[in-house]
């Protein structure tokens, strides 16, 4: 019987494997969320200054380093439908790019998951106050 170490493993040589992460290289405006091994996505923690920080699991991929088995991501800001930053996946109505990034080693992660372009740099809707 095999352990859930080697299902995890077996899991990411199939799908987490630099080919597959290279189609979506480059691919203008499509974001990704990456699960560690736990199952939970990963976030990244953006610092614009003191009052402005955020964390967020959402990314777009910029490059893969097949060496050294790293991507570098942009990092997305989740905004509800009234432009607030946003906690639960849920609640997101746009991705706002931003202009940071992380560098992180593939080998950390499980799995992927590819979201609508859509929802990069999202118009808001016009809300008439009354």
């Amino acid at each position: 019987m095999r352990n859930k170490h080697d299902m995890f493993l077996e899991f990411q040589q199939r799908h987490m494997t630099p080919k597959k992460l290279q189609e979506l290289e480059g691919s203008q405006g499509l974001p990704i969320l990456l699960y560690t091994e736990s199952g939970e996505p990963f976030e990244g923690i953006v610092i614009n200054g003191d009052d402005d920080f955020f964390s967020s699991p959402f990314f777009i991929l910029k490059s893969i380093d097949e060496i050294q088995h790293c991507a570098t991501l942009t990092s997305l800001k989740p905004l509800s439908i009234d432009g607030c930053k946003v906690e639960l996946p849920d609640c997101v109505y746009s991705l706002k790019t931003t202009s940071h990034c992380i560098t992180v080693d593939l080998n950390d992660f499980c799995g992927i998951q590819v979201l609508s372009s859509k929802l990069v740099n999202r118009q808001l809707p016009f809300i008439n106050p009354k």
